[in-house]
């Protein structure tokens, strides 16, 4: 993202589509409850709950191997879990053959997705990928997955394409209608690259661009979805200070146009300058829950990055971690975890 510029807001013609967060800040996005993990012996997911306020960012951080991204393939239907729910309460998704109009629960679009969710939300364990996105969870990946061969602004297509009325007659019955969703669907995607600053990309190749361009393409092709919640795994990885600085300011014009964030990182000073809170995983665990102030002196999130200390060890070790924990700049940290 080096000499990316500040995210810019989006047009209100598609911002209108992009779902906007009920007026309670205490409301609900996601509530997992109990949440188990199992791979033959292996628990990789041990009971873990957490509650994701809409409109908001919540991170989730600990160790590798402490289960964070086996939790994201859970909530995406990758995984399916042998006990626990996730509950999910989405926002009526956009539309693109009407971009300045979002979709409502009465609209085709909408009603065919959110018809069943009430109060009690829907329930995403068991639940096939495509159904999920089209609920309104979009996701990016550790290693990044986009079509190497293909534009940017033809990556992002395919995420808008998700809200596509027509689906395969566009090839098989060009039509006034489906001419003019294509339009909106090419419209739409030039505009998603403008926002996450890749609008001098638009035609390039994805497996032509700079890594951290390509991370914010796949950030571009995953709101492209119109999702009511972003996954993010590990989106600052690999980056640079400069392109760590563009990302803050990316996630947090995301959360302004609506979209909640779950957040996997470790490069803990993004974390604590974005997430209102965070859940510390380790070994399948929750282990902690609170504010980065919280979380930084939490002696359980201590040990699990740096372990017990004998009487005989470094005396300024629970400090380091702490400051680490908080996004600190502690002893020759540069604001990632100590384990990786």
């Amino acid at each position: 993202m080096s000499g990316a510029t500040v995210p810019r807001p989006l047009p209100a013609a598609i911002s209108r589509t992009i779902p906007q967060p009920r007026p309670s800040a205490a409301d609900p996005i996601l509530d997992v409850r109990d949440v188990t993990l199992r791979f033959g012996g292996l628990t990789s997911l041990d009971g873990v709950s957490l509650r994701h306020g809409r409109g908001s960012v919540l991170a989730v951080i600990g160790p590798n191997g402490a289960g964070k991204t086996s939790l994201f393939n859970c909530l995406t239907g990758a995984y399916r879990p042998q006990q626990g729910s996730a509950r999910f309460w989405p926002t009526a998704p956009a539309s693109p053959t009407s971009p300045a109009t979002p979709a409502s629960p009465a609209s085709p679009a909408g009603a065919s997705v959110l018809a069943g969710v009430g109060e009690r939300g829907v329930d995403l364990v068991g639940r096939s990928p495509h159904r999920v996105a089209r609920l309104g969870i979009a996701r990016t990946f550790q290693n990044i997955r986009l079509f190497p061969e293909m534009s940017a602004v033809e990556n992002v297509q395919v995420g808008v394409e998700v809200r596509a009325r027509a689906g395969a007659l566009r090839g098989l019955v060009p039509t006034r209608a489906v001419r003019r969703e294509e339009r909106e669907i090419l419209e739409r995607s030039h505009l998603l690259l403008d926002f996450v600053g890749l609008r001098h990309r638009v035609r390039w190749p994805a497996g032509s661009l700079a890594y951290g361009e390509q991370r914010r393409l796949e950030i571009a092709r995953a709101l492209g979805t119109s999702p009511s919640l972003l996954l993010l795994d590990e989106p600052a990885a690999g980056a640079t200070a400069s392109e760590r600085r563009d990302l803050v300011a990316l996630i947090r014009a995301i959360v302004d146009q609506g979209v909640s964030v779950l957040l996997i990182e470790h490069d803990i000073r993004l974390v604590a300058a974005v997430a209102r809170s965070i859940v510390v995983l380790n070994f399948g665990r929750v282990i902690a829950t609170g504010s980065p102030e919280q979380i930084r002196s939490d002696p359980a999130v201590i040990e699990a990055y740096l372990g017990d200390s004998d009487d005989g060890a470094d005396d300024g070790a629970d400090d380091r971690a702490g400051d680490r924990a908080a996004g600190q700049p502690g002893d020759g940290a540069d604001g990632r975890e100590g384990r990786r």
